[in-house]
């Protein structure tokens, strides 16, 4: 789910779409008003007053909608998360307050002035708030998901002998039009010396999915990813069983130490990553990292993030069992 705010084309749905469209009435009043002027002050009450009356008033019927719409489904959102819808109302009851007053019988300049400013911070306020509410939708949207690998059905949990070497490269596969679109590519790393291990093939197939998708997104055209493969015995892990260690490597992205343990924080990411975004699709990769965590610890295993000399690197380790050597 992905809108960057160039391709937004929609907030909410309560009987109606509320659209990013629905902010054009005040982009053509903001650009269509006129500058006030000792040339424009005499004509302006008589000339333009009929005309920007109708179109304020279309405004405050149009925007009221919105935000209206808006704060009937934020009740979940956080106080930051609302003051943009608190800051359009405002600015609208000011706008329907001046509408309204009966001794206003026509639009002076100074009222037309304040219109403006009223219009100016309704319109800045109403893209503030698409922002603010497509990145509430997107963590719901997590959500959703996360609650789906929770109840997943038991087919997804069956053990699979998994022979490394092959079984990668067919991780990659419902990757291939992506790569060839971006032009970027994906190198597996694995040791033809790898045991066959027996493990949750389905999980890890979509962990390992889900690791690539996030780090493609982050990297430019030409530039390359590596997966890479290991299986720990359990005198080196200092655990009871073998674990599979999966490391996906992003090159020409490093990540303070003191953020690493934040990147699974759904929000957090979303809004980190977007300095580096090399992609038209969602900033909400958060989803992507912190499902991964959760599916790892759902069989029993660990995601970790490094970041040093240029790159970050995420690796999953999941416990399996070893078939042969």
């Amino acid at each position: 789910m992905k809108f960057k705010l160039s391709r937004r084309r929609f907030l909410w749905t309560t009987g109606g779409t509320i659209a990013a469209s629905s902010l054009a009435p005040a982009d053509l009043v903001a650009a269509s008003l006129p500058a006030v002027s000792s040339a424009t002050e005499a004509v302006a009450a008589t000339s333009i007053a009929p005309a920007v009356g109708a179109a304020a008033t279309a405004i405050v019927a149009t925007a009221g909608a919105m935000v209206e719409a808006l704060e009937w489904s934020s009740s979940g959102m956080g106080y930051d998360r609302r003051t943009p819808l608190c800051n359009i109302s405002m600015a609208l009851r000011l706008m329907s307050k001046l509408l309204d007053d009966p001794s206003q019988t026509e639009i002076s300049p100074d009222m037309l002035e304040r219109l403006r400013r009223y219009v100016q911070i309704a319109q800045d306020q109403a893209r503030h708030g698409i922002e603010v509410f497509n990145d509430w939708t997107d963590q719901t949207k997590f959500y959703c998901d996360y609650l789906k690998i929770r109840d997943r059905d038991k087919s997804s949990k069956e053990l699979h002998p998994l022979h490394l070497q092959t079984w990668l490269p067919e991780c990659l596969i419902p990757l291939q039009y992506r790569l060839k679109a971006d032009e970027k590519s994906i190198r597996i790393q694995v040791a033809d010396s790898l045991p066959i291990v027996i493990g949750h093939q389905s999980l890890l197939s979509e962990m390992v999915q889900r690791l690539l998708n996030h780090a493609i997104r982050l990297i430019p055209a030409g530039e390359t990813v590596t997966l890479s493969a290991n299986v720990i015995a359990p005198s080196a892990s200092l655990t009871d069983s073998p674990h599979l260690q999966i490391s996906v490597t992003s090159p020409g992205v490093e990540i303070p130490l003191d953020n690493l343990p934040k990147l699974f924080e759904p929000l957090y990411e979303m809004q980190y990553y977007k300095k580096f975004e090399h992609s038209d699709e969602s900033p909400m990769s958060g989803s992507n990292l912190v499902l991964v965590a959760c599916t790892a610890q759902e069989l029993g295993g660990t995601v970790q993030a490094t970041s040093s000399a240029g790159q970050t690197t995420f690796t999953v380790s999941i416990p399996v069992q070893v078939v042969s050597s």
